[in-house]
């Protein structure tokens, strides 16, 4: 069990549920707030939500890894590697729904 990794997946996993709380609490608003055009605020929306997951998942990916020890041999790595597969489909939809929502303007 490397804490690394388990420090550091549970700050993601905790980052992603609490983002907004997170945001609220520094002061920040979220990109959609600042936004007039409904079409990209709708947008902005939505990619703030897909980017919370990609956040948790990418926490979960690092917390599987911290527990590798406990898990039978390789599927800590097969586990953690789907996880980190699902963050990349996740950040290529937040690009694609970019150049959408661009072209949309």
């Amino acid at each position: 069990m490397s804490p690394l990794w388990l420090i550091l997946g549970t700050a993601m996993i905790l980052m992603g549920i609490f983002d907004t709380r997170l945001k609220q609490w520094l002061g920040l608003k979220p990109a959609s707030a600042l936004l007039v055009t409904p079409n990209l605020k709708q947008a902005s929306q939505k990619m703030e939500k897909i980017s919370r997951w990609c956040t948790g998942t990418i926490g979960a990916s690092f917390f599987t890894l911290g527990i590798g020890d406990l898990l039978p041999q390789g599927i800590a790595y097969k586990i953690s590697f789907g996880l980190f597969g699902i963050s990349i489909l996740l950040l290529l939809t937040i690009a694609g729904m970019t150049i959408a929502s661009r072209k949309a303007k």
